[in-house]
């Protein structure tokens, strides 16, 4: 038997008021004049879990943190769970150079340490720009004159730049472009090189004088706007921390992962809002009833219902906290901007993209029902032969460049 704690979220408590998610509806884009194949949606993003702009109209209307997420994750429970003790992001994955800035410290002086295999290189002081560089196989570390701190050659070794505590801007270049830029805190970078490529990564690890390494890395998550009501922000916070947990591997800073933007201080120094729901929230993950983490999945807007797993990525297998809610209540009272969209296609362009000669109909089962889960039905012709093919709803949003697979389809 699992024992669940009655969790308190701080602007999050649980209100009797909070409205079924269900009660409101949300009507589809107008049909347009022209276009033999119409695909009407809503939403932005896999459709999978949690709605972020349904999170936010549920806070709105007076729901808690728990509310919001044990609705869209059916089955589901917060609960404390350890997270990992370590944590890393990659910052550039197989690209060339990466420049390192010491943010200035109103307070006191600042410097970073490098260091390579426990040996130290230098202190960067801030104010200053250095710069990590592959020549060949050998990696170099000059500072702001140019001078050479730190050469060597292949195989496989780590520089590492220790600055727990201290901002510092990090931009990453894959050839001459930028890869990415972010400005991080916490608590080391390092650069690993092998066979003429660089690999950066920001680690996070538990210290008792800063925190838990989760934590610290979800300070620098930015999947929601940090003025969103606290509920919502509470359940983005948990959602992430249990999305991290379960993957247990270096993540990446965009969306094949979550979001990770670095140190902001209008978002991660004490006293911020999704601050604040990242410390209250610490240690809280998403479990089953079997106590096991679940997959906690989550998209900018589903508006007005979520999808089965087995819709959109295919499968018998039923994952219970991954299927559809019919969350039209709380989309009408989150100004998405996703609420309706529509694309028109034709025939012709629809038997390419699908690998027919020629194709007479598309067909989706309506959301929220059974029939829905066997995804969507193409027939046309191929090779003089009258064929029918089903692909996932992820399949068709791919191919299409849809907003979601969130659609219904309308042929003429």
């Amino acid at each position: 038997m699992i024992l669940i704690a009655v969790l308190v979220w701080p602007g999050g408590v649980s209100h009797a008021a909070c409205p079924s998610p269900s009660t409101g509806s949300v009507p589809l884009a107008e049909m347009p004049e022209s276009g033999e194949v119409v695909f009407r949606g809503s939403g932005a993003g896999h459709s999978l879990g949690m709605s972020q702009y349904g999170a936010r109209g549920a806070a709105l209307l007076g729901c808690s943190t728990t509310q919001i997420l044990t609705t869209y994750y059916r089955g589901a429970a917060v609960q404390p769970m350890p997270t990992p003790r370590e944590l890393a992001v990659w910052m550039l994955r197989s690209g060339t150079s990466a420049t390192v800035a010491v943010d200035a410290n109103p307070t006191r002086a600042a410097r970073v340490k490098w260091q390579s295999r426990g040996q130290l290189v230098g202190w960067q002081p801030e104010g200053q720009t250095w710069t990590v560089r592959m020549s060949g196989t050998t990696v170099l570390l000059t500072d702001h004159t140019g001078r050479v701190r730190y050469q060597r050659a292949a195989p496989i070794r780590s520089l590492q730049m220790l600055h727990s505590g201290i901002p510092t801007t990090l931009r990453t270049f894959q050839g001459s472009s930028p890869y990415l830029v972010r400005r991080n805190k916490w608590d080391e970078t390092h650069f690993l090189y092998n066979a003429g490529t660089l690999d950066v990564q920001q680690r996070f690890r538990d210290r008792a004088d800063n925190g838990t390494a989760m934590d610290k890395y979800l300070y620098g998550v930015a999947e929601v706007p940090e003025t969103w009501p606290a509920a919502a922000l509470g359940a983005q916070a948990i959602a992430s921390r249990t999305f991290a947990t379960k993957v247990n591997r270096v993540l990446h800073a965009h969306s094949v992962d979550q979001l990770y933007r670095g140190h902001d201080p209008t978002r991660d120094d004490p006293g911020t809002s999704w601050r604040r729901a990242v410390d209250t929230s610490s240690g809280q993950v998403l479990v089953g009833p079997n106590g096991a983490l679940i997959d906690a999945l989550y998209s900018a807007s589903m508006a007005g219902s979520t999808e089965d797993r087995r819709y959109v990525w295919g499968g018998a297998t039923e994952f219970p906290h991954l299927t559809a809610v019919d969350d039209s209540a709380w989309a009408n009272a989150s100004s998405d901007p996703y609420a309706a969209w529509v694309r028109t296609f034709s025939k012709p362009y629809l038997a390419d993209r699908f690998g027919f000669d020629r194709v007479s109909d598309v067909t989706v089962a309506a959301k929220g029902t059974t029939a829905r889960w066997t995804g969507v039905v193409i027939t046309g012709t191929d090779d003089g032969s009258t064929v029918t093919r089903r692909f996932t709803g992820w399949d068709v949003k791919t191919r299409l460049g849809l907003p979601s697979p969130g659609f219904v389809v309308t042929v003429r």
